[in-house]
């Protein structure tokens, strides 16, 4: 029998907001720090502007993704999913239907189907999902995402981690 484990939805987001956004604000409010050193706005270099632009827009999609998974656990009446590791005859079913509908034989001729490979292992893997959450195939795509992340991670590395393994987020959280 193969292990499993919860993810949480909520201990995500709050990932989220305290590990990736927080210094990424912090990053924010430096390059604006430095874009006051200059008199006329047009001469702060394109360096700074690219990466202040860069990290708004980072901010803004992890933002979109801790709201949305928020949403949905609100939603749902519970966060926790309970996620397996797959066996081998697991992996070997979900590659035997992703190439019987990718109309793939033997040969290995065809194109794989990535989209149903996604669906069909998030179909496999999920043992338990919070009570008002549809079926794997109709989860909304960012909760769908963060859940393929999450069985990923467990049936790579054994457990999930999903924190960022940055050298600079390393360096930022032993600063703390």
């Amino acid at each position: 029998m193969t292990r499993t484990t919860t993810v949480s939805m909520e201990d995500r987001v709050e990932e989220i907001r305290e590990q990736e956004i927080a210094p990424r604000q912090e990053q924010i409010d430096e390059i604006r720090g430095e874009a006051k050193e200059y008199d006329n706005p047009w001469e702060i270099p394109d360096e700074l502007e690219s990466r202040y632009e860069k990290l708004k827009k980072a901010v803004r999609r992890l933002e979109g993704e801790a709201d949305t998974l928020e949403h949905y656990a609100s939603e749902w009446g519970g966060d926790l999913f309970e996620i397996r590791e797959l066996s081998v005859g697991g992996v070997s079913q979900i590659q035997d239907d992703v190439a019987e509908a990718s109309g793939m034989n033997f040969k290995g001729d065809g194109t794989p189907k990535s989209g149903y490979a996604r669906t069909r292992t998030l179909e496999v893997a999920v043992k338990d999902s919070p009570p008002g959450a549809p079926v794997p195939a109709d989860l909304p795509d960012a909760v769908g995402d963060w859940l393929y992340d999450c069985v990923d991670e467990f049936n790579t590395t054994g457990k999930v981690q999903m924190g960022n393994t940055s050298l600079r987020a390393e360096m930022i959280n032993s600063e703390n």
